[in-house]
Formats: structure tokens, sequence, C-alpha cells
């Protein structure tokens, strides 16, 4: 079994063969240095991964989101969203904390009309970027222009392998039939152009779609993307510690999954999914609280559309800010002493196996027992 997440195998092979040894190196020591900020309790490098909150607003209602509606209770409270010049000095402030990639996020990044805008600066700064999108907006024209403005990599949320499970999940009937054909139309236009576009479906595993996995695996090799992963379902929107426990039917058909999924190379697609992030499944589904230290106060930063500042994803479906960029900007923010009682918050929570999250702390946990 697998002990380390695939993208990270893949990254290395990438770097590697392009010749970025020193870049490489780098990335090396900002592990280490981020590790040892953890242990000191100071910043000693900026954050690994930065995430972008592009807009909370979407074109589906999934059953596991509540983004739409803290949108407009954001902006009846008066927060405004930030413009395309905000947008971009905090890409700016990623580049300047030296982080290597941003991932954007929403909400449904392509409703934002400045969004190839924002991919294409954070490129030309030298970072990766990273799309997640329900994939009903991709159509040729807008395949093509993220294409041409150089996204590293693409997620596309599949959370069925039938259009009865997916659209119950994501709140809107014919989205399934939407997001497959999605699917195969960025694989296609990434293989006309000869783009270099990681593809990647996304499923969050539930009692929807437990029976379903087998399925699910045969859809996405015939879709043509690289990999899946499976996320285990979160207490999202109820927030920290919240979350329901499964009952026992449920969580045999997790052990099921489980061992299926670690069958590795005799699967029909690649699985992103780490040995260990598989081995945290069934204690998500039982409610149980992460074995992982957390380090998101060291190697993670997320910014919301609004300019509210959180440490990682998961903080952002709490609606949990620690800082605001309406009062000191990311860099100041990231080294101040003002984030340190959230950093020792940050590091006792167990309340998420949120796989962006989950992965990190695992590759920063590498002798946790699980």
């Amino acid at each position: 079994m697998v002990r380390v997440r695939k993208v990270y195998f893949d990254f290395v092979k990438k770097q590697v063969a392009s010749g970025r040894i020193g870049w490489l190196f780098g990335l090396g020591s900002q592990y280490a240095l981020t590790k040892l900020s953890h242990v000191t309790g100071r910043p000693l490098c900026g954050p690994i991964l930065g995430t972008l909150v592009t807009n909370y607003s979407c074109n589906l209602r999934c059953r596991m989101c509540r983004m739409p509606q803290d949108d407009a209770r954001l902006r009846e409270s008066g927060h405004k969203p930030l413009s395309t010049e905000g947008m971009r000095s905090v890409i700016d402030g990623f580049a300047r904390l030296g982080t290597r990639g941003i991932g954007f996020t929403g909400g449904e990044p392509l409703l934002r009309p400045d969004l190839l805008d924002l991919l294409r600066h954070t490129r030309t700064l030298g970072m990766l970027t990273h799309l997640n999108t329900n994939g009903t907006l991709l159509d040729d024209a807008t395949v093509g222009a993220l294409l041409d403005a150089g996204v590293s990599s693409m997620n596309i949320s599949l959370d069925g392998a039938t259009e009865a499970s997916h659209d119950r999940t994501r709140g809107v009937s014919g989205s399934f039939g939407k997001t497959v054909e999605a699917v195969r139309r960025a694989d296609r236009m990434r293989k006309e152009r000869r783009a270099d576009l990681r593809l990647k479906v996304v499923a969050v595993l539930s009692e929807e779609n437990l029976d379903e996995v087998a399925d699910y695996l045969a859809l996405a090799a015939a879709l043509g993307v690289d990999c899946v992963e499976f996320i285990p379902r979160q207490p999202f929107p109820e927030g920290a510690g919240k979350g329901a426990r499964a009952d026992e039917a449920t969580l045999a058909k997790v052990d099921a999954v489980v061992r299926l999924l670690s069958e590795g190379a005799a699967l029909p697609v690649p699985l992103e999914n780490s040995g260990r992030m598989l081995a945290l499944f069934a204690a998500s589904f039982r409610g149980e609280p992460s074995p992982l230290s957390c380090h998101a106060g060291y190697n993670s930063l997320a910014v919301d559309c609004f300019g509210r500042i959180f440490p990682c994803v998961p903080y952002v479906n709490w609606d949990r800010p620690v800082g605001d960029l309406s009062t000191t900007d990311l860099e100041t923010f990231w080294y101040s002493k003002a984030y340190d009682p959230a950093r020792r918050e940050i590091a006792a929570c167990r309340a998420c196996t949120l796989n962006c999250q989950a992965e990190l702390n695992l590759l920063f946990n590498p002798f946790t027992k699980i």
C-alpha cells in the first residue's frame, strides 16, 4: 500500500524530468523548516500550500455545502468581495511568502469573471495553479481558455457513478450528465493541444455512493482521467467535532471500500489517496478525532473573496477566520505574534480528515500510527 499521496510522487518526477533540481531542493528545505516551525511554535518559512476561495456563489446546491447561504449572509453583514486588483495583491503576497502553488476553489470558481486573469497572474509569478470545479460550466471555450492560462491541475467533482446518486448529492437534476461530459471534454482537449494538465475526478464518500465505488473506478477509467480521489464525508456544515456517527451497516461498507481501494495497481485507474489516508476513512465515518498532529498553521494558508484569512480549507467551511486583510497584509499576518494563539489552537485540532490537509499532515507525521 502506497504511503504517500500520488500527486507528490508525480510532482517530484515531473520536476526531475524538467531539470528543476534546485527548485526541488528548495521545497525540501521548506519541508524541513515547516516541520521545525511546528516544533518551535514560530514560522521559519512561508506556507507551502495557498488557497484562494474565489467566490462563495455556486450554480449547484450540494447537500454537504452551505457556501451560497454564507455568501448571502456575509454580503448582508457588510462584507464586500475583493476586486481583481485586491485578489492579485493576495496572490502577490503568497508569492512573496514563497508559496509553491495556489488552489483556486469556491463555491464554483468559474462563476468569477476574472478567474482567468488570476490564474495567469499566479503562473507569471512562478507558482503552480490548481482548479477545483463541479465541471458543469466547462464548455469548449472555457476549457480552451483554462489550458491557455496554463492551469497545472484540475479536480472535477463527480460524486457518484450514477445520475441518481450524483444529482442527489449535488442538488440539481442533470448535473451528472454535464459533469461527465466536462471530464470527457477536458481530457480530449488537453490531448489535442498536448497540454500539461493533470486531470482528476473527486468524490465525497457518503451513504449515497458507497455501493458504487467499483463502478465509479470503471467510469473514471473510461473517462480518461489521470487518477481518482475519495474524500470521507466530513462534519460540514455542522462544525468541527459535530459529525454524526455512521451506523454499523455503513461502517461495514466503508471497510469493504477501503479493502477494494487498497488493491493499488489492480485498480482500473490510479488512486490519488495514500494508503495511510485510506486508513483514516473508518474513523472519519465513526466521528472519531484525527490521530494526526495538525501542521496547518505552518504549512498552508487560505484567503477568501472577502479578504478573510484562514489556516486551511476546513476552517473556511466552518467559517472560522483567524485574520482579515482589511487590517493587515498577508506577509505581516503570517509572521505576526497575533497569529500565535490561533496557531496553538490549530496544532491541537483533530476535527477533520479532509484530504488537502490530512494528506499534508500525514506527510509531516510520517511515524504516527494510524
